[in-house]
């Protein structure tokens, strides 16, 4: 076997460097996701917490409402009363529906990114976690603040944080083909 020239070695380097380069970026964008799925399940956990601690004081606060309107008009039936208590509690059905939501979220962005590091590529599901975390996180900050719960520190910023993590994991998602995209062969 006969040594390498100089170019032919020169393209060697380079073949190999790039190909490092690749698994350190690789392994860069690993962490950083891995960093904002932690990040935000933290953030779900503290706020499940402050929900669980000011939830019993609010559903005895419309239990007193709902018993108070009925002693003031006894023609109030239960099933009213019943109605009136899920109107007063509405905001806090709809931030615990918001914490569910991200929650599952967040078990299919884990899942994906799981994926990614077994199989070496990202799973459809990570352009479906992308396409919906951000809107999830929204309405529970929003859910939050219409309860009157503080928003934990490691909530705080989270639809950037998600952002971020899916921006960082893009270029490992698959390319768009026929089979993945939802068309027929491109007719649409």
């Amino acid at each position: 076997m006969r040594p390498l020239n100089r170019s032919g070695a020169t393209l060697a380097f380079a073949v190999v460097f790039l190909a490092a380069c690749s698994s350190c970026a690789e392994r860069d964008a690993q962490r950083a996701v891995q960093s904002s799925l932690t990040g935000l399940a933290h953030g779900v956990e503290a706020a499940d917490r402050l929900v669980a601690e000011a939830w019993p004081a609010a559903a005895g606060q419309a239990r007193e409402q709902v018993l108070s309107e009925r002693e003031q008009d006894e023609s109030v039936s239960v099933e009213d009363g019943m109605r009136r208590y899920d109107e007063i509690m509405d905001n806090w059905t709809t931030a615990l529906n918001a914490m569910r939501a991200v929650r599952e979220a967040l078990f299919v962005g884990q899942a994906a990114f799981d994926v990614w590091l077994s199989a070496g590529s990202l799973p459809e599901s990570w352009a479906a976690f992308c396409l919906n975390v951000e809107v999830m996180l929204v309405d529970l900050l929003d859910g939050l603040s219409a309860v009157g719960v503080d928003v934990p520190p490691p909530l705080r910023g989270a639809p950037g944080f998600a952002g971020a993590a899916c921006e960082a994991a893009k270029p490992w998602l698959p390319l768009p083909t026929p089979e993945n995209s939802g068309t027929n062969g491109g007719d649409q």
